[in-house]
């Protein structure tokens, strides 16, 4: 049996926790050598998606622009969109550019969303050749090697 005294002492933090969503997103980032471009496949929450503003394409741009990759030859990669996905409440962002060097020494910075959530917390899943690894980005953070 529930004490009521102590449902009543943990009902605000469960309200609390029911009103202040988790602001995450994940990415993956992978190197096609045949191509010879990045690939970088970003998901948000759909409903933090449309506070972005305009339609998706401004949306998509906005996401994009979060997220900076310098090639080891210093260059910016510039990300083109190849489409845009919906699954249930999430937002499929797929975007690639080209890179003739590959991955290997690459520094990656991933803000999205920083600009509107103080705790987003944004997770990117590198691949690139027998290599793997996970950069963890959360506001503050700065660029990090790709693994």
């Amino acid at each position: 049996m529930v004490n009521p005294g102590r449902l009543l002492a943990v009902a605000p933090l469960l309200l609390a926790v029911a009103m202040h969503p988790m602001h995450t997103s994940s990415a993956e980032l992978s190197y096609d050598l045949t191509a010879r471009r990045a690939e970088l496949v970003v998901r948000v929450f759909a409903d933090e998606f449309q506070t972005l503003g305009g339609d998706d394409a401004a949306r998509a741009a906005r996401v994009a622009g979060g997220i900076v990759i310098t090639a080891r030859d210093g260059r910016v990669l510039r990300f083109g969109l190849g489409g845009i996905g919906r699954r249930a409440d999430i937002v499929e962002l797929r975007l690639s550019a080209p890179l003739d060097a590959g991955l290997a020494g690459a520094r990656m910075l991933d803000t999205v969303l920083f600009d509107r959530y103080a705790d987003q917390v944004n997770i990117v899943r590198v691949r690139s050749g027998d290599r793997t690894g996970t950069l963890l980005f959360t506001r503050g953070s700065g660029a990090r090697a790709l693994p």
